[in-house]
């Protein structure tokens, strides 16, 4: 990341970024690493930090989203959203401290949809204040 600060390695290119830093311990040539063990760090690594700030404020975005719609909407739906905001809490969590793979990823994306959908909807009845 030292080498390749704004724009990263490119997607899906770890290996080549563990590669360039020096390993303190000898390894053996049957080791490949192919993803980080925390996404936002697999997101810095492949992206740099243009990517890094996207994801993040993509993070940022939808927690801020989501703590409003599971707060100030009506009871009929705070169930609903505070079970999202539950579900993206928890893969965030998760993709910290384990490699994941494309099938949880569906979980982020899933939650981006129910959002995307709720900014669709919300343009005929919006947040109470």
């Amino acid at each position: 990341m030292i080498k390749r600060p704004l724009l990263g390695w490119g997607w899906a290119n770890v290996d080549y970024a563990f590669k360039e830093v020096p390993y303190p311990m000898f390894y053996q040539h049957d080791i490949y690493l192919d993803k980080a063990h925390s996404s936002i760090l697999e997101v810095f690594a492949t992206t740099g930090i243009i990517g890094l700030s996207i994801y993040l404020c993509i993070i940022i975005y939808v927690l801020r989203r989501l703590f409003l719609l599971a707060f100030q909407t009506d009871r009929s739906q705070q169930l609903w959203y505070k079970t999202i905001l539950l579900v993206f809490l928890l893969f965030l969590f998760h993709s910290q401290t384990n490699v994941i793979s494309i099938a949880e990823e569906l979980y982020f994306w899933f939650v981006i949809g129910v959002l995307a959908n709720e900014n669709i909807n919300s343009k005929h009845a919006p947040l109470r204040k």
